[in-house]
C-alpha cells in the first residue's frame, strides 16, 4: 500500500470524525452543560489537541486498514460499514461502557458517547474505504 494512500485516507477521515465531532458536540451540549462540574477547563491547546487526535485516529484507522482490508468482500460501502463497526466494537464501545462503570457519568452521556462514536467510527471506515477503493482504480 502506498504511504499516499494512508495519508489520504486518514486525513479524510480524521476530518470527517471531526466535522461528526463538533456537530455532536453542539448537539450534546445541553447535557454536557447540565454535568459542569465533570470537565475540565478547555482552552487552546485542548482544541489543537483535540484535532491531532482525530487526524491520528484517521491515520492509525487508515493504516489498520491496509491489513485487515484484504480478506473484506463486498463493495466499497459494504466494506466501510463493516470496517467502522469493528473499530467501534473494539475503540469507542468498550472504553464508553467501561468508563460508565468506573466512574460516575450520567447515563445519557455514557449513550450518546456510544452511539456518536458509532456515527464517528462509520464515517472513518467507509472514508477510509472509499479512499483506498477510488485510489486503486487509478
Amino acid at each position: 500500500m502506498s504511504s499516499v494512500k494512508i495519508i489520504l485516507a486518514g486525513v479524510l477521515a480524521g476530518v470527517g470524525m471531526l466535522l461528526f465531532g463538533v456537530l455532536f458536540s453542539i448537539i450534546a451540549s445541553p447535557v454536557y452543560s447540565a454535568n459542569i462540574d465533570l470537565w475540565k477547563p478547555t482552552g487552546g491547546f485542548w482544541y489543537l489537541g483535540v484535532v491531532l487526535l482525530f487526524m491520528l485516529s484517521g491515520l492509525i484507522y487508515a493504516l489498520i486498514y491496509t491489513t485487515l482490508g484484504k480478506g473484506m468482500k463486498g463493495g466499497a460501502l459494504d466494506k466501510g460499514l463493516l470496517y467502522g463497526s469493528l473499530l467501534w466494537f473494539v475503540g469507542p464501545l468498550p472504553s464508553a461502557l467501561l468508563v460508565h462503570t468506573v466512574a460516575n457519568i450520567p447515563t445519557e452521556i455514557t449513550v450518546g458517547w456510544i452511539f456518536g462514536g458509532l456515527v464517528c467510527n462509520l464515517i472513518a471506515g467507509v472514508t477510509v474505504v472509499f479512499v483506498f477503493t477510488e485510489l486503486k482504480k487509478r
